[in-house]
């Protein structure tokens, strides 16, 4: 499968022969948020889009020697989890924020708000296992 752009061609792999079927309950919550995004733009989604949504696609360079399917779909969840970790941290920790003109400055500021992200980080982990352990203990259903 080849996909392009203007630029460059780019040699694409198409992970499985099979493409792996979502749930019921899956499905038919990314039906109903197609119905609503499609109802938002005054359109009607169709029934062969409609009908797509039952699978998951992974679309990679990487050669199938390298990776293999169930490998590319846990690579894709551990990337979405990174993202929304920088996400997350971008967004409360304002680290795309940078403040002052003077080099060091400039050069201190980044490491400043990665320590202390890293911090809470750790300060975050520890209480959710404390949280996890506390609950455990005490037998809450």
């Amino acid at each position: 499968m080849r996909q392009g752009n203007l630029r460059k061609k780019t040699e694409l792999n198409k992970v499985s022969p099979e493409f792996p079927e979502f749930p019921d309950e899956v499905v038919s919550e990314r039906r109903r948020k197609a119905h609503i995004s499609a109802r938002k733009k005054g359109r009607q989604p169709s029934s062969e889009y409609l009908n797509w949504l039952r699978f998951g696609f992974y679309v990679t360079n990487v050669p199938e020697k390298i990776w293999e399917a169930e490998v590319v779909g846990t690579v894709y969840r551990l990337r979405w989890q990174i993202e929304l970790t920088f996400r997350n941290w971008k967004s409360l920790m304002n680290i795309h924020i940078l403040r002052g003109t003077r080099k060091e400055r400039v050069e201190c500021f980044p490491y400043g708000r990665l320590i202390s992200v890293v911090v809470a980080t750790m300060i975050r982990g520890l209480a959710s296992w404390y949280a996890f352990n506390y609950l455990k203990k005490s037998k809450f259903p």
